[in-house]
This record gives structure tokens, sequence and C-alpha cells, in this order.
């Protein structure tokens, strides 16, 4: 049925989050016709109050949700989000299917009592062609059926990083012209892949009206249950994307760790870390530089670095604090 043929007046139609909600939502808008994208997730709770549950009844629940203002509405990304996001999402494909085959070619060789050393996950093509030299070096010392099927998964495993490496240059030449992307790799731990990313997700800066909102939507920040007395903070929700959470923590290792430029953010995450410990002050440090990153996109400065006023080695290695003994009061 077409639209043109229903004698309803459509004041608004709600489309529930998902893989066709982005397109349909456009098309309808050049339609004329208005449109809200409703959160699946947030709306699911509204529709558990229904008994039965049919296509007809969750349609009248949307529309009564709607009506009475009881969702969440979702962002609709750009059309060039959506080209980001095919290519970032073509080259995670090509990355994952990487990790997998190193784990699979890892886990043949230890069934023959073999350790390999080295990894292939890693981008640089010196470790990765270490990894399969010593791969099939080992491969040749088994049976012929064994031989054939390590050499064949060490030939698929070379191709696959080659992807990645086109992948890699691809993305290198799309950002050459990107204002944006060029901004947020001034600051330490953000490579051409994590900023693309990040722009991706993000799509227009100006939707959040805090930048301490970015780290909520990411899913970066800890989960809170508040009932009475009772007050519990657990671990991060990861309601955002993933695969640039993990990004963001990679970059707030490398800023705690194997940074040398000194900033704020370094000194903050290494405090951190000797209270908490190294992947919690990653996790923290990745989701306060996805705040300043925000802050960057929206003031268009650069990240500023700054002579450290206390040193990395007096953060690494704190002064430990004598304890005095007590003595026992007798009974």
């Amino acid at each position: 049925m077409k639209l043109e043929n229903i004698k309803l007046e459509i004041e608004k139609v709600a489309l529930e989050s998902g893989c066709l909600s982005n397109w349909l939502s456009k098309e309808l808008l050049l339609l004329g016709v208005p449109v809200v994208c409703v959160d699946a997730r947030h709306i699911a709770a509204v529709l558990k109050m229904t008994v039965n549950k049919t296509d007809k009844n969750d349609a009248r629940g949307i529309a009564n949700a709607v009506r009475c203002n009881m969702y969440r509405e979702v962002y609709i990304k750009s059309n060039n989000s959506v080209e980001k996001s095919s290519l970032l999402g073509a080259r995670e494909c090509f990355s994952s299917q990487k990790t997998n085959l190193t784990n699979t070619i890892r886990g043949l060789f230890k069934g023959y009592g073999i350790r390999l050393k080295g990894s292939a996950v890693s981008s640089s093509d010196s470790q990765t062609e270490k990894f399969f030299k010593e791969a099939k070096k080992e491969a040749e010392k088994l049976s012929e059926v064994v031989e054939f099927s390590l050499k064949e998964l060490i030939s698929y495993g070379r191709l696959l990083h080659e992807k990645v490496k086109e992948f890699d240059k691809k993305i290198a030449e799309m950002v050459k012209d990107d204002k944006e992307v060029q901004l947020l790799q001034t600051s330490a731990g953000i490579g051409p892949v994590t900023a693309l990313m990040y722009t991706m997700v993000i799509d227009d800066p100006n939707r959040f009206e805090k930048s301490r909102s970015v780290g909520a939507y990411l899913g970066m920040t800890p989960i809170q249950y508040s009932s009475g007395e009772i007050h519990r903070q657990g671990r991060i929700s990861k309601c955002g994307p993933g695969s640039l959470r993990r990004l963001l923590k990679q970059a707030g290792m490398h800023i705690i760790t194997l940074s040398r430029k000194h900033s704020k953010l370094k000194v903050w995450g290494l405090k951190l870390k000797n209270k908490i410990g190294k992947q919690k002050a990653a996790m923290a440090v990745g989701r306060k530089l996805s705040v300043i990153m925000h802050r960057m996109l929206i003031t268009g400065k650069e990240f500023e670095f700054e002579e450290g006023k206390i040193m990395d080695e007096e953060l690494k290695n704190p002064p430990k604090k004598s304890v005095k003994k007590t003595e026992k009061k007798a009974a």
C-alpha cells in the first residue's frame, strides 16, 4: 500500500532502530513525511506490557509510546557517516578474520607441542612475516596432511594481511583532506583509523549539549543502581559501538605506557593507574580522551601538551608509605 492511498492524516511516523531504519527514515523525509526513529531497546520495555506479541500490537504500542512521549529518539546518520561506516566495517571484518585465523594456527600447532613466538595480529609487516615464516618452517616438520592444512591457512593469513594494508592505505588517502580527522590526530595515541571512526560515530558534534555526555554515549561510564539506601556502581555500560570503545582504550593504554609527551591527561592516568590498575585506568583515560576530542571538534583547537610538573618515574613507582606498627593493649 502506498502512502498516497492512505486517507488518514499522518502526523508522525515512528520506526524502530535497525539495519534499514536509517535508509527508511531518509526516504520518508524526502517524501515530506515526519519521521522519528526510536531506540529499539528502550521501546522494548514498553512493549513488554502487552500480553500477546503481534505486529499489530507492537505498532499500536509504539504509537502510544510516541503519543505519550515515552520514547528515546535515535540520531539518523548522514550519508558521509554511512560511507565511512562501510569502509571501516569492511576493514574490521578482514582484521577480525586475521585474528581468528592466527589463533587457529596457534591452536593447531599446540596439538603437536609447538608454541609459536611473535604475533601476526599486529599491523607491522616485519612481525607478521616473522610469524608466518616460523609457522611455515614448523609445518614442514609435520606429516603431509598437517603440512598441507597449515600452509593453506598461512597463505590465507598473508592474503588477509595484505587486504588490511590496502584498507589502511585507502584510509590514509581519505583522511588527507579531512580537517576533523587531522585535528583529532594531534592528540596522543590517536591514529587515522581511530580518528576516522570517531568522526563516523559522532557525525555531528553539535548534537551533544555537553562534551561529557560523549563518554556515556560510547558506553564507557559505569552503571549505577540506586534504591533507597542502596547505592551501587558497577562496570561500564558498553552501550555504544564496541569497536570505537576498544580503540579508545588502546589509545588510553598508549598514553599511560608508551607516550613520551607530557600532558595533564597522562599525569591523571598514571595516578589512576597506581590506584585501580592499568586496564581500568586505560579505559578511564580513553573516556576522558573522547570528551577532549569532542571539545576539539567544537572549538577547532589542537590537543595541548605541556611540561610535566610530576616526573613519570615518580608516578610509575610511587614511594612506599611507612606503616607504624601499633602495640596491642593488654587485655
